[in-house]
């Protein structure tokens, strides 16, 4: 609706039946056009991400899925994980607790499949054949590529590679590599020339799991796999998790390098971000449609588009505001679409608005252009005929309370006499739940920090006062994590 470029927490549908919070990184740039869903994420030292966890096999647990932060240093699994159907999905490696290291630590400038991207992370892009959620994807085997190189020595291949991969940005900053599988100041994770196997929940080999990564050997068969790379691993003499293992013996961790078909060492845990995209809206824009109005009173009707409908989403704002945003626009939903919908918005002032319609199908589907359109108020079908001579003056004489939070949603009450139910919040329509020539009841929309202005037109007369947004609280740390079912002491910072 909003077009929106600011991360944080927002309100969405999971599933056709669930809403709940959770955190999307919006900023477009460098991140595939943002709208990313933070699904799970783990810190380096976790150990609640080996392979076998219940937490990448379940669809119904989270875990703490109230930290809806974009961080590296603490461990979550989100309920979009479960529920959501997506059509990409995106891992993103860190190392924060090895700061300064050289090339020790991952580079911060974003590398990967996305250079330069907005968690300053090594990452992977997959983009899935067919939509599903991060619980099916990460535990039904899908072996993305399996390819081999020219093993050197002792270890030459005897037949031919099944296939040829070239993702280098999976393994090194970027995908132009001068000498692919070779020593290089630019390599990211190890590899093995030799046979690997890349994807989601690929089959074992030689004990080595991952729910999405490599799989390594520098034979050119799944004999003796050496080396695993990737999110949710176990194996022998790894204590399971996230990040760049080998399955024979302790590797010093440190500068990734691989020389010839052998390592010299192994980067070790790492932590790891998973995110999800939904697919793009593939409903059609309605059709046939038209405003009309008068008396303050618009009628909005349009043609049903292709597609199975479960709701329309109607927005409007003033014209002269310059932009649609969550405080300039109100939005009204029509959730009993037919082939003809209809809707009547009244309250509106004497000047003029622009209306736009949106199609939205379940679970998140909707149309990918609405239907538009501009209504001008004529001053005459404003106001009503010899109201002067019969109604009140118009006045407030007091709000409760006298502030809210910027999010919106205060319950404030207008005292006064004359009112009516026509309330604006900085030239925004508001939500009038309760009403009466003395006393009117909203919830407010959201604003923006400062005082705003109330106001209320009677049918002849209008009266105006302050009101004032405050910012959102915001919860930065929690002492504890979780409490005993006897209870205990959380401090809230």
């Amino acid at each position: 609706l909003y077009g929106t470029t600011s991360d944080g927490a927002y309100f969405i549908r999971l599933d056709s039946s669930t809403v709940a919070s959770q955190y999307l990184l919006m900023n477009r740039t460098n991140s595939d056009d943002g709208a990313w869903i933070l699904l799970m994420k783990g810190r380096q030292q976790s150990t609640n991400f080996a392979y076998d966890s219940g937490l990448f096999e379940s669809s119904a647990t989270t875990l703490d899925s109230t930290t809806l932060s974009n961080d590296f240093t603490s461990d979550a699994k989100f309920n979009s994980y479960n529920k959501t159907y997506i059509a990409k999905i995106l891992a993103a490696f860190k190392d924060p607790e090895r700061p300064g290291s050289g090339a020790y630590a991952f580079p911060t400038s974003g590398t990967g499949d996305l250079p330069g991207n907005p968690w300053g992370a090594h990452v992977w892009l997959e983009t899935l054949t067919v939509s599903t959620t991060a619980q099916s994807r990460l535990t039904t085997g899908s072996t993305i590529a399996t390819f081999a190189r020219a093993v050197v020595g002792n270890d030459a291949a005897t037949t031919p590679p099944p296939s040829t991969f070239t993702r280098y940005s999976l393994y090194y900053e970027t995908n132009t590599v001068s000498a692919p599988n070779t020593p290089s100041s630019t390599q990211v994770f190890s590899y093995q020339v030799g046979l690997g196997r890349y994807g989601f929940a690929i089959p074992s080999c030689s004990s080595l799991n991952v729910r999405w990564g490599f799989i390594w050997n520098n034979e050119n068969d799944t004999n003796s796999c050496d080396v695993v790379v990737g999110i949710g691993i176990t194996g022998n003499n790894i204590s399971g998790g996230t990040g760049d293992f080998t399955n024979w013996g302790a590797l010093p961790t440190g500068p990734i390098r691989s020389a010839g078909n052998k390592l010299l060492s192994t980067r070790g845990k790492t932590a790891f971000q998973l995110w999800g995209k939904t697919p793009d809206p593939s409903l059609g824009t309605p059709t046939a449609f038209t405003v009309s109005g008068s008396n303050g009173t618009a009628t909005l009707s349009w043609t049903k588009p292709s597609g199975t409908i479960s709701e329309y989403l109607v927005q409007y704002k003033l014209s002269s505001a310059a932009t649609w945003d969550s405080v300039t626009s109100t939005v009204r939903r029509v959730t009993s679409p037919t082939t003809s919908p209809t809707i009547s918005i009244s309250g509106l002032e004497n000047t003029s608005y622009d209306f736009k319609v949106f199609a939205r199908g379940l679970p998140n589907d909707s149309s990918s252009t609405p239907a538009e359109a501009t209504l001008n108020f004529n001053l005459s079908d404003s106001i009503k005929p010899n109201s002067i001579t019969h109604c009140p003056l118009t006045s407030i004489t007091s709000l409760s309370p006298l502030g809210g939070t910027s999010s919106g949603g205060t319950r404030l009450t207008i005292n006064g006499s004359g009112l009516t139910s026509s309330v604006y919040i900085n030239g925004r329509i508001a939500d009038v739940r309760l009403s009466s020539s003395s006393a009117v009841t909203i919830r407010t929309p959201p604003g923006t920090k400062g005082s705003a202005t109330v106001r209320i037109d009677g049918c002849n007369t209008s009266a105006s006062t302050t009101y004032l947004y405050d910012p959102d609280p915001v919860i930065s740390s929690l002492s504890a994590s979780s409490i005993s079912t006897s209870g205990g002491v959380i401090t809230i910072t």
